[in-house]
């Protein structure tokens, strides 16, 4: 009798589960500026899973990340700029397609935590300028950019980690990024119509690149130049990807 108990509860809970209401849709129309913590804080209250319009979080001194966002699930685009004390990108999970993503002059932010499901742009993807960035290992399960792609002017930047999953960006410049010694991280990345890799000094390895400038289509165009190595195309066909001993 108590067996026969217990399965009918169980089944009953189960019944329950499957019939769950999914989570309610509440879409803010609009463009939303969030600038300090208590408007975060304000935004998440409302429990908005999705923005029709564009979120910018800049400018900043209060936050050190977005863990209040957790319920967004879709938005245009995004623009992350000029947040003194943010330092993850945490509470931006649920986020697995943007058409713009811009990520600069945050000097605190240490690594795109928070990204980790994000798997394609649309447009145009911007990380510049923030001067204590050392990973891009938030970003793992981004595939596409479908429009242009930087990675610039992060002073503390030293690989690309992080874009193991990056399959194809149209337009690609990795610059300016001042002790960036390799571009590991690019194993799998086959198709752009334009990746420019310039003016990092210290970079003198190019062979993660090997399986673009073999494996990726005749569109494919690479341009190096004020790096302390810059192989051309042709030099990454014949395995010449690095100056080290």
């Amino acid at each position: 009798m108590k067996h026969s108990l217990l399965l009918v509860s169980l089944l009953t809970l189960i019944a329950c589960k499957e019939t769950e209401e999914p989570i309610q849709n509440i879409i803010f129309e609009g463009n939303i500026y969030i600038t300090s913590l208590s408007e975060l804080q304000d935004f998440s209250d409302e429990g908005y899973t999705s923005i029709d319009g564009n979120l910018f979080i800049v400018g900043s001194n209060d936050f050190e990340d977005l863990s209040q966002l957790k319920s967004l699930r879709e938005v245009k685009n995004i623009t992350i700029q000029e947040n003194e004390n943010l330092q993850s990108l945490r509470g931006l999970e649920n986020i697995k397609e943007i058409g713009s993503l811009r990520i600069d002059y945050n000097p605190q932010l240490k690594a795109l935590t928070g990204l980790d499901n994000l798997e394609t742009v649309s447009r145009d993807l911007l990380i510049g300028n923030n001067d204590n960035l050392i990973s891009l290992s938030g970003l793992t399960s981004l595939k596409t950019v479908e429009n242009r792609m930087f990675v610039i002017f992060n002073s503390s930047l030293s690989s690309l980690n992080g874009l193991e999953s990056l399959n194809e960006a149209k337009e690609f410049a990795i610059s300016y990024n001042t002790i960036l010694d390799n571009i590991s991280g690019l194993e799998n990345f086959i198709k752009s119509f334009g990746l420019q890799i310039n003016s990092n000094p210290l970079l003198k390895d190019f062979c993660p690149l090997l399986n673009f400038a073999k494996n990726g289509g005749s569109w494919n165009d690479f341009y190096a130049v004020y790096n302390l190595y810059n192989p051309t195309m042709e030099d990454l066909k014949n395995n010449e990807c690095t100056n080290l001993p």
